[in-house]
């Protein structure tokens, strides 16, 4: 059994809307719309995903699939590690029962170190979770550090987190896992920090950094802002393709550091007017 596994939380089909969407397939917003509440997520999504495909040749879906693929590329790069879908959960928690192993959530646009499996096996010493510095990377960027750890290496400043995990940097470790239910109480950060202080869960830090989140103007929580007006969307695009190449990591961190050259050179095309194609050079 793999050290790792990594669980993709549940997310639309964004190439099979940028499949039918470029088909001329009208588009229901309930394959998009989340069906539970998510923190600053916009009640006008469909609106704003409009807007966006009205003002650019490449469609708000086909945008979301590239960031899909670039994700999916530097998951594949990640050794020893176990990859699911929302929809596998059942088979994942039929995995913890048999055998041991660090469980983690993330988004269909993260990205991860490809020495994930070795850190954990280093660092993680048996506790119910392992919690990691955080890069998060946009038109500003920072690292969100874990209280009491001293990160490897800090992009931007250092913030407190806001809870007691962030985003993708938390490792469950399977003993807590042992059914559909618990996972689902893991897979939110919000929720896995309550959680986990509810059960009294044992955790340790590491000093590496091994996850970041990129935003964009795509971004769920940057879109009401983005089309808030015509200088605003050109503010949020000059700034995250300027933050993006800005980007001065090192060779270590290469596994963010690339895909967000990519990143930054697609939000330049998008802006210039080109219409990208799903099948675009992800690297």
């Amino acid at each position: 059994m793999s050290p790792i596994v990594l669980l993709r939380r549940q997310s639309p089909d964004w190439q099979a809307l940028s499949h039918d969407y470029r088909r001329g397939v009208p588009i229901d917003p309930t394959r998009y719309v989340p069906d539970h509440p998510i923190p600053d997520f916009p009640p006008r999504i469909a609106t704003l995903i409009g807007a966006w495909n009205a003002r650019f040749r490449t469609d708000f879906f086909t945008f979301r699939a590239l960031l899909v693929r670039l994700s999916a590329a530097n998951l594949a790069a990640v050794s020893r590690a176990g990859r699911y879908a929302y929809d596998q959960m059942e088979e994942v928690a039929g995995l913890s029962r048999r055998a041991q192993f660090y469980l983690y959530p993330h988004d269909d646009d993260d990205f991860f170190a490809p020495y994930l499996a070795q850190t954990i096996e280093q660092c993680a010493r048996g506790c119910d979770v392992l919690v990691t510095p955080l890069f998060r990377i946009g038109t500003a960027s920072w690292t969100f550090v874990p209280p009491g750890c001293a990160p490897e290496y800090v992009l931007g400043e250092a913030r407190a987190q806001d809870f007691r995990f962030q985003t993708n940097n938390y490792a469950v470790h399977s003993r807590r896992l042992a059914d559909a239910e618990r996972i689902r109480a893991i897979k939110d950060h919000i929720e896995a920090s309550a959680y986990a202080r509810a059960l009294s869960f044992t955790e340790a830090t590491a000093p590496q950094v091994l996850s970041a989140t990129v935003k964009t103007p795509a971004s769920a929580s940057s879109l009401a802002k983005a089309f808030g007006s015509r200088l605003a969307l050109r503010r949020a695009f000059v700034r995250s393709i300027d933050g993006l190449h800005a980007l001065e990591l090192p060779e270590r961190f290469d596994w963010i550091g690339r895909p967000c050259q990519r990143i930054a050179s697609w939000l330049e095309a998008v802006y210039r007017g080109e219409a990208l194609e799903p099948s675009a050079e992800i690297m």
